[in-house]
């Protein structure tokens, strides 16, 4: 701001009313998470991420898209709210989390909020962090400090971090057609959120591999059940923590091998998994 040559009383009535404006800011406004607070997530039946948040005084839906990074039209569609009006303390706010917003470990730097999920019924640890949330298991307990795969119904898990960027976790101002009004919305079933398409969702699932020692192929290659062919498959061996992706060569041809068997490996495949019997347990994600 150029002040060179300006009165003094001038230079004191925009100092004053700098400050004036700055206060009527912060009063207007107010932030949307704090440290302290946590991101209650919930899931859809196509087990959509999404998150209910609770008008506080002062919010707004600009500010609340805002941190979320989503569209303020995207989030009023969903929740049918009606433009041009401002939100109500105590109202609920469905916003889905979009791809790549939870961040599966917090950060080193910055301020960062959890996401937790409660348990629900027969919900296991490998549902939870393979299947819902797409996080290695033993990552999972780790977050949680988990010994053993246990859970409680109604136990709140970590799931994730939401990074907090200050400059949107504060309120701007915002056209006035930005600002909307939740109306009744129905279950959370109902809400739309364009789920990928079912051929594109990686499948998570607990199986019996079996080596095929005799084999004489060196490439990291299996044959599974269902698995699309020349798609990459994770496997991983819960016993000693090793990992590795392999390229399905093929489909496992029926009455070859006995039913319980969900994926054969070649013997370098195994070799990385560290497996010392033919038949053992691991965790596969993979797409059909």
């Amino acid at each position: 701001m150029y002040t060179k040559g300006l009165p003094m009383r001038t230079l004191i009535l925009i100092a004053l009313l700098s400050s004036c404006l700055n206060v009527q800011a912060q009063e207007l406004f107010a932030p949307i998470l704090s440290n302290g607070d946590s991101v209650k997530v919930i899931l859809t039946k196509d087990l959509n991420k999404v998150y209910p948040h609770t008008v506080q005084a002062k919010q707004t839906l600009y500010g609340i898209c805002s941190l979320f990074e989503l569209p303020v039209s995207y989030v009023s569609k969903i929740n049918k709210l009606d433009k041009n009006q401002t939100l109500e303390i105590g109202q609920t706010v469905f916003i889905p989390l979009k791809d790549g917003i939870v961040l599966p470990h917090r950060p080193l730097e910055g301020t960062s909020i959890p996401i937790v999920y409660k348990v629900k019924a027969k919900e296991t640890v490998f549902r939870i962090s393979r299947i819902y949330f797409d996080i290695q298991t033993q990552d999972f307990k780790s977050l949680n400090k988990l010994t053993e795969d246990k859970l409680d119904i109604g136990q709140y898990v970590t799931v994730g971090y939401l990074k907090m960027d200050a400059s949107k976790n504060v309120q701007a101002s915002a056209p006035l057609d930005s600002l909307g009004v939740v109306s009744e919305t129905g279950e959370i079933d109902s809400i739309e959120v364009s789920p990928p398409s079912w051929e594109n969702q990686a499948r998570y699932k607990k199986g019996i591999a079996f080596w095929d020692k005799k084999s004489s192929t060196t490439q990291l290659f299996v044959m599974h059940r269902t698995a699309r062919i020349n798609s990459e498959i994770e496997l991983y061996n819960p016993v000693i923590g090793e990992r590795v992706n392999a390229r399905v060569v093929a489909n496992i041809p029926p009455n070859t091998y006995p039913a319980d068997i969900d994926v054969i490996l070649s013997p370098a495949t195994a070799k990385r998994l560290g497996a010392l019997d033919s038949r053992f347990l691991v965790e596969m994600k993979y797409f059909e």
